[in-house]
């Protein structure tokens, strides 16, 4: 068996519940959706109203909106999240481990 047949060494396809290789189906594992969770903290609802001149124009959504749109790029979905409640972002950080995301950014 060359290792460019399925089952072979090497190969990239896995037999589940092989007893021969004419009597089985090759699985292809699937690819694993990445999630990306951004957390932002206090006060980051203000940006783009709180002193403008310091802390620039953009909104938050107006930046989440550019992260989502990068992340896409990347293959990833993004998530955002703003609370002004520390407790709120380790709760969501716990809930995120059950939902299986793939990184966590924090912007506080």
């Amino acid at each position: 068996m060359s290792a460019s047949q399925p089952g072979a060494p090497g190969s990239t396809y896995e037999y589940a519940n092989a007893t021969s290789a004419a009597a089985t189906t090759p699985t292809i594992p699937e690819k694993k959706e990445k999630k990306i969770l951004l957390l932002n903290g206090p006060n980051l609802n203000l940006l783009g109203t709180r002193e403008p001149g310091i802390y620039g124009a953009d909104t938050l959504p107006e930046i989440e909106g550019r992260a989502a749109t990068h992340a896409r790029t990347l293959g990833a979905t993004l998530t955002a999240f703003q609370t002004n409640y520390e407790g709120a972002l380790i709760e969501r950080i716990h809930a995120a481990r059950e939902e299986g995301v793939s990184a966590i950014v924090v912007s506080i």
